[in-house]
């Protein structure tokens, strides 16, 4: 028994101590990760849209080269430059989404699959386009027993257009706001627009690594990126502004509309009818029919000068536009589509409005260059 005791004492010291440089080899890469990642988020907080320079960046491209691809030729004029700290989609990470108990042993050994990904754009010698983004993949078991991967993610973002949403108190954040999706609530996004201030930018686009080298793994966005959630909840804790609902197409607002909307035009009312009426929530439906005069603001001609046909919502208590009344439509491309129209449209056209737009339209000094 002695001599048995022995000969598996000497064939297991081999694996035991096998195991424990995998494990130590693992800990050891995700605190470079870590500090990668680390070093990565501060290279993209060291950016101010509008301001960086191509020169400014080129030290930041060549330090994430090994990481880093082009998307087609990089130069001064036209540079989209993107880095990949970590895949989701890698091979080893595939078998560990297949199978439960290879799932479990990378959680135990602190090696969940993450991804980290970080791009910058520069257009005319400037960077007006970035981003960084990270997400960490955990197994949960739903009350019936089965399994199933969640993926806790975090990412800030620039939204060149008006696609980032309003979200509560929207007056206090114009350019930035910070929400998720009603199916994906543990996926946090900061979205900003090129003017927002790069100070709340740097601010908010702030990532937990330490979720990279915690033995037990981050189970929410509010780990992901805490400050970023503190202000969302901060917008949410804040009274309710009776006045919000009223000043969504004030004067400000009509001006970062001008300002952000790719195309603006002026249309006449051709037929415009109530098609439903909702007293519960204050609101009715409005089918209307415009045709376009002319541009106030286009990057590209119109392919179509036919009437549109538009189905809108408007407060009850709202004056609706009437056939024959000029209203202004703001869009998010060059379609003028019941989908691509943004924010106040149909404005009616009255020399208030008009002042507040053309402001906005001489703040708007995006490069043609620059993609939506």
């Amino acid at each position: 028994m002695g001599y048995l005791r022995k000969a598996a004492l000497w064939t297991c010291l081999p694996l035991t101590s096998v195991l424990l440089l995998v494990a130590v080899g693992s800990r050891t890469q995700r605190y470079i990760l870590r500090h990668r990642a680390e070093m990565l988020l501060a290279d993209m907080q060291s950016i101010n849209l509008r301001q960086t320079t191509f020169h400014d960046v080129e030290p930041i491209m060549a330090r994430w080269q090994r990481w880093g691809t082009y998307d087609g030729p990089c130069s001064e004029s036209h540079c989209s430059f993107a880095v990949h700290l970590s895949e989701l989609d890698t091979p080893l990470n595939r078998f560990t989404l297949r199978h439960s108990s290879a799932f479990a042993v990378a959680t135990f050994l602190g090696q969940p699959p993450v991804a980290i990904h970080a791009y910058l754009t520069v257009v005319d010698g400037i960077v007006w386009d970035e981003g960084i983004a990270f997400g960490i993949e955990t197994q949960e078991w739903s009350p019936d027993g089965r399994r199933y991967v969640d993926l806790i993610s975090g990412s800030a973002r620039t939204v060149p257009k008006l696609d980032m949403g309003w979200g509560p108190h929207w007056h206090l954040h114009p350019d930035y706001n910070i929400y998720w999706a009603a199916n994906q609530q543990n996926q946090i996004q900061l979205e900003f627009s090129p003017f927002a201030n790069s100070n709340d930018v740097h601010r908010l686009m702030a990532f937990n690594f330490s979720c990279l080298t915690r033995f037990d793994p981050c189970q929410d966005k509010k780990e992901i990126m805490p400050l970023a959630l503190a202000e969302r909840e901060y917008w949410v804790s804040l009274p309710d502004d009776p006045t919000e609902i009223e000043s969504e197409c004030d004067d400000a607002t009509i001006e970062i509309f001008g300002r952000d909307s790719r195309s603006i035009a002026v249309a006449k009312v051709l037929d415009g009818h109530v098609s439903s009426y909702n007293p519960e929530i204050g609101s009715q439906g409005y089918e209307l029919t415009a045709a376009l005069q002319y541009e106030l603001k286009s990057r590209t001609r119109w392919s179509s000068l036919g009437p549109l046909k538009l189905s809108m919502s408007y407060p009850i208590s709202a004056t609706l536009p009437r056939p024959g009344n000029l209203v202004v439509l703001f869009s998010k491309d060059d379609n003028f589509s019941e989908y691509s129209l943004a924010g106040c449209s149909p404005l009616s056209l009255t020399t208030a409005h008009l002042d507040s737009i053309r402001r906005g339209i001489a703040e708007d000094t995006r490069p043609s260059a620059l993609t939506e």
